[in-house]
């Protein structure tokens, strides 16, 4: 896809390749952020960071597939109706699935187009008699339109909200906060036993840093790195305790561990390393969590060996 065209270019190149612009713009405006953020309502309608991606999708169905293609509702790759349905995101579809779908109908839409010039004309029932012209003009003016709708949403979500403009209420719920950090845990572990770097990712506070034994300062980087190179670990979590303080949590656990980590890695050392396959480990682990773009992550973390004696 190019993106770039200077002034003397034909019309042909300047209109298609806007329109690519536009729509790397509105997936540039999900792109990176959480499953759980994508689908964040933030306004009183349908529109979350994914179902404008998923919307843009059926749009290009609609208008390439359907009317200009004329392809059968059946041969659509996707939703391709005029109503509401195209905003709708199963529960099972991951924004990675949307962003995929979007790009595989622009493909569509890039080669029904090509078949045609920009004067050809086709009659819309409900628009009368419409260029190719049009519809990529119209295009590049309604992705635009929610491209700038996902640049809200998206810093919405990621900027942290003052507490002058909405004073945060979460200290005043210990209860509920200790059961999201339980969950949390739950969802770290799994996390780290499946080596989903995606989320791994997501666990992690922007401005992570840890402590691991024997006493290494590791960046978040360092941490998934570690993990992405472990293999048939075993994990337990144990007598999880939380205190809160607004959108820092502080936990204590005591965590089992067993399995292969690479001994070269900066997460760990041969000594640890040979430990933990040959019988295993049982530490203490104080966790700082910080609550950020709708979720608890990882600030920081510290274990500490306990012995049996």
């Amino acid at each position: 896809m190019q993106t770039h065209t200077s002034p003397n270019d034909d019309d042909r190149k300047i209109i298609e390749n806007r329109l690519d612009v536009n729509r790397r713009a509105l997936i540039d405006t999900a792109r990176g952020l959480s499953d759980g953020d994508a689908r964040r309502r933030l306004v009183s309608s349908l529109t979350t960071p994914i179902s404008l991606i998923k919307h843009a999708a059926a749009a290009e169905r609609i208008w390439f597939q359907r009317f200009w293609g004329h392809f059968a509702e059946a041969e659509c790759d996707g939703y391709s109706r005029r109503d509401e349905g195209t905003f709708a995101v199963d529960d099972s579809e991951t924004l990675d699935d949307v962003i995929a779908e979007y790009e595989r109908a622009i493909q569509v839409s890039r080669t029904t187009a090509a078949g045609f010039s920009l004067d050809a004309v086709l009659v819309e029932p409900h628009e009368g008699p419409v260029s190719m012209r049009w519809t990529l003009l119209m295009m590049i003016a309604e992705t635009a339109r929610h491209a700038g709708h996902g640049d809200i949403l998206r810093e919405q979500i990621l900027t942290p909200r003052s507490p002058s403009v909405q004073p945060h209420l979460r200290a005043t719920d210990p209860a509920r906060i200790e059961q999201e950090i339980i969950a949390a845990f739950g969802k770290m572990r799994t996390t780290i036993l499946t080596r989903n770097r995606r989320e791994l990712v997501e666990l992690h506070d922007d401005e992570f840093l840890g402590t691991e034994l024997p006493g290494n300062v590791i960046t978040a980087e360092e941490h998934i790195a570690t993990t992405m190179n472990s293999r048939d670990l075993e994990m337990e979590f144990f007598d999880i305790r939380v205190k809160a303080f607004g959108d820092i949590a502080l936990s204590w656990a005591r965590q089992t561990l067993a399995g292969h980590l690479d001994p070269t890695d900066p997460g760990t050392s041969p000594a640890v390393a040979a430990r933990v396959e040959k019988e295993g480990v049982h530490w203490a682990m104080l966790v700082v969590w910080r609550h950020t773009r709708g979720r608890w992550r990882m600030l920081s973390y510290q274990v500490t060996p306990i012995t049996d004696d």
